[in-house]
């Protein structure tokens, strides 16, 4: 199953449920006990998430990462922690509750730009937690003041999260759009949110099943992979710098996690005349494969696309 035809995996509320309510009366300890016990459980049933995982961990040690041995149920741990994170982060966001440590590299620039109220867009991906920082950023958490974030995202695949937590935090989907039905009407509110300072949060590993036209095939881990490029359409229509950036944990299993969060500005200049868009589009995809495929070999057990990435199969 390829990553354009992914379904929902929680169907109901109930899940979510239960981790705003350990996250808000159990200790970290406990909590990180329970979500070990969950994870061993989805584990020993999850056999094609496994066979995924263990595909993409095997490329990464291919490509000389940072792996010494096949391990699917770290990353299994891993990812239901970063849940627990998710939502902490969205149940007491006024108050920071996931410490997060800013990088010496493009985040300088992106807060010089919005704190001259210029917006940007983020090209995000599902290494880390990538809720964690829209979160942070509409509280302000990542500059001096609130900033409005507007997230793109096929909210039908995530209906029953964004629900549950919508009831505990009414800013959780203030600002989110549906990447199905992007029209007109929804680039000039984003033309809007860009030109009062704000932030355009796109995933940039998901293929579009939508618009399969915008998507092309790059080198990946030394294999094929589709790419989107309608994200960077997007970032071209509105005029706005594209910046790449991910949130990992510093150690793969925390009990208190702490994340370094990495930006990197795109080098593509998208205010060009119309025939070289296409063209620069597919570089833009080029820089954000290469910047995942970094940060990916850097913390394997961070990966959180529990599908085959690669082409073929």
């Amino acid at each position: 199953m390829v990553r354009s035809e992914q379904k929902e995996v929680i169907k109901t509320g109930l899940p979510v449920r239960l981790l705003v309510f350990l996250v808000k009366f159990f200790p970290p300890v406990l909590v990180f006990a329970v979500a070990f016990l969950i994870a061993f459980f989805y584990w020993l049933g999850a056999f094609r998430q496994r066979s995924f995982i263990r595909e993409f961990q095997k490329n990464v040690r291919n490509c000389g990462g940072d792996i010494k041995r096949i391990n699917t149920f770290k990353t299994i741990f891993s990812f239901a922690l970063s849940l627990v994170e998710k939502t902490k982060s969205w149940v007491y966001a006024e108050k920071n509750p996931v410490p997060v440590s800013f990088c010496n590299d493009d985040i300088q620039s992106l807060s010089k730009s919005l704190a001259e109220k210029k917006g940007a867009v983020l090209v995000m991906n599902h290494l880390g937690n990538m809720d964690l920082i829209r979160s942070l950023a509409v509280y302000g958490n990542a500059n001096s003041s609130p900033i409005t974030v507007t997230a793109i995202r096929e909210l039908k695949a995530t209906s029953a999260f964004d629900y549950t937590i919508n009831s505990v935090n009414g800013n959780m989907l203030m600002h989110a759009l549906d990447a199905d039905n992007i029209g007109m009407e929804t680039l000039e509110l984003l033309l809007e949110r860009i030109d009062s300072g704000g932030l355009v949060v796109i995933a940039g590993d998901r293929s579009s099943r939508s618009t399969p036209d915008r998507n092309v095939t790059l080198t990946f881990m030394k294999k094929n992979a589709v790419f989107p490029t309608g994200c960077y359409a997007v970032a071209s229509l509105l005029q706005a710098d594209i910046y790449y950036m991910t949130a990992v944990r510093e150690k793969t299993l925390m009990v208190h996690p702490k994340y370094n969060i990495f930006v990197k500005k795109s080098s593509v200049e998208l205010r060009c005349p119309k025939k070289l868009r296409e063209e620069r589009y597919v570089k833009c995809a080029e820089e954000f494969a290469l910047f995942l495929e970094n940060y990916a070999k850097m913390y394997p057990f961070q990966w959180y696309n529990f599908f085959t990435f690669w082409e073929g199969k």
